[in-house]
């Protein structure tokens, strides 16, 4: 399965390689300092190892409040703080939610800024995470693809780095703001922009078809408003283009007799659609 493994005696306490002080201690200290070197080389030596003194001492003795915490800094990080060049670095109490309520606090302080915001990007530097203007936490969303097809191409804890590089890229961008944006106003005006689960290869050949083929008319009522115009110049439901019932333009799967289904926001506009 790809584990490496020894025998547990080998490396127990009286073992001929022991890792362990003692029959008590529970996690290999030796592999963890080395794993926290491999992985934060730019990081001093003391800021190091006081991430491995967090993780070894949880200090919570209650258990499944100790087991959270450490699911926590397994999965966010360890925040340390150190001095390089005379800075300042890190942030104890900083995580992508301080980002997100850092943004919010500038919503209201500055909203002149926001005006011509297309999506915003919060980050920990481990955790990112995309999301619109009207987002609320629950809607940002971390984006784990560059091509649509293969998921953190470049490891998990990469995702700010898989964010620019899938969004923010000039190949990618323009479409994605032309035809992965739109605005609804049920009684309350929300901004929505594509999840990774939408940024599908066959997503972008109906975008990019469509910015080549489908009528000029057509592609400006994007900006209309209307979430039935919005989904069809996005070329998730082309009754113009493709016929009524059709999903995706792709000739090799037409060719086959078969459709291929771009999941979610297209069920979502296909249901809306059908409703009316």
């Amino acid at each position: 399965m790809g584990y490496s493994h020894v025998f547990g005696p080998d490396i127990a306490p009286d073992g001929p390689t022991p890792e362990r002080a003692n029959y008590r201690q529970v996690l290999l200290t030796g592999r963890l300092r080395a794993a926290i070197d491999r992985l934060n080389p730019g990081i001093p030596t003391a800021a190091r190892e006081d991430a491995l003194k967090q993780v070894v001492d949880l200090g919570i003795p209650v258990l499944l409040s100790a087991n959270r915490q450490f699911h926590r800094l397994l999965v966010a990080g360890v925040p340390v703080q150190y001095q390089l060049n005379g800075e300042t670095r890190g942030d104890l109490n900083a995580d992508v939610w301080k980002a997100f309520d850092q943004i919010q606090t500038y919503k209201e302080q500055i909203p002149d800024v926001f005006q011509t915001n297309e999506m915003l990007v919060i980050s920990d530097g481990t955790e990112a995470l995309l999301g619109s203007l009207s987002a609320d936490p629950e809607r940002f969303m971390a984006w784990r693809t560059i091509d649509g097809s293969s998921l953190d191409p470049l490891g998990e804890f990469n995702e700010l780095q898989t964010l620019v590089r899938g969004v923010l890229a000039p190949a990618y961008l323009l479409d994605y703001l032309r035809y992965f944006v739109l605005f609804e106003d049920d009684g309350g005006l929300i901004k929505k922009i594509a999840a990774t689960t939408s940024f599908t290869p066959c997503a972008w050949r109906l975008a990019r078809w469509w910015r080549h083929h489908a009528p000029v008319a057509h592609k400006k009522v994007a900006w209309s408003g209307t979430r039935k115009a919005a989904a069809r110049a996005a070329g998730l439901v082309g009754e113009s283009a493709f016929g009524r019932h059709c999903v995706c333009h792709d000739p090799e799967v037409h060719a086959r007799g078969r459709r291929r289904h771009v999941p979610g926001a297209v069920r979502a506009a296909q249901h809306r659609r059908d409703r009316r």
